[in-house]
């Protein structure tokens, strides 16, 4: 059985005040950031954090940054985010927009079946189950649906007061020009439901806010488990 490596992320100091973030930051990786700037907030001024080698960013890591920013005595300054990393930012405030075309070639169906542990490793190991895509999926389609199952995924273990032995399911069907991701079991007390309006700065929901402006549609349904869903086209 192959081992599933842990998450990459790091942080390094690029100058004074200036910091490179490496890897991913997601519901693990939010510690590492937060541990590694603890001194920094502290002090007046401006912090820098480049993101150019940063190949993912979740809800966590948002949630990072803005505590970061409410601790800081000056700006905390993202900067050089890739394609995919900005994408995430937007819908949340901290970025511009940027727009590309998106093309596509039609699919042929596919089905993934992924039973995980419910542990703060979950959302990397559900994004890794993806890997079998990039080959079919259009990139910035890819980096949407990375993001919508991380997001799915990481609201399911910090809310279903899920122990670390429960099991989560993890459904991607693609048929022709849509895919539809679906977690399964979240549990009874999951926070989905209808859609709602959820501030930027809020400190929870922020993942299904992002699910929500990304998703073409999302929702829950409860019968004898709870399984929350999202659909996303692929077609430009």
């Amino acid at each position: 059985m192959r081992l599933m490596a842990a998450p990459v992320f790091r942080i390094e100091p690029l100058a004074p005040r200036v910091y490179g973030l490496v890897g991913e930051v997601d519901l693990e990786g939010d510690r590492h950031l937060r541990w590694a700037v603890r001194v920094e907030a502290a002090k007046p001024g401006d912090i820098v954090l480049n993101l150019q080698e940063l190949t993912f960013v979740g809800s966590m890591g948002i949630a990072a940054r803005l505590r970061l920013a409410s601790r800081l005595r000056g700006e905390l300054i993202l900067s050089n985010p890739m394609d995919n990393v900005r994408r995430t930012l937007h819908p949340v405030g901290l970025l511009r927009r940027t727009d590309r075309g998106l093309g596509y070639k039609p699919l042929t169906f596919m089905d993934i079946v992924r039973e995980i542990s419910a542990t703060e490793m979950a959302p990397s190991i559900a994004r890794e189950a993806l890997d079998v895509l990039t080959e079919a999926v259009p990139r910035e389609r890819y980096d949407v649906l990375q993001l919508i199952v991380s997001e799915l995924v990481t609201n399911c273990v910090r809310h279903a007061a899920l122990k670390p032995d429960d099991r989560v399911l993890v459904r991607v069907r693609l048929i022709e020009a849509k895919v539809r991701i679906e977690v399964e079991d979240c549990g009874p007390g999951f926070p989905g439901g209808k859609r709602r309006n959820v501030p930027a700065d809020a400190e929870g929901g922020r993942g299904l806010y992002i699910v929500q402006e990304v998703a073409d549609r999302w929702g829950v349904e409860s019968d004898g488990s709870t399984v929350v869903w999202a659909e996303l086209s692929l077609a430009a």
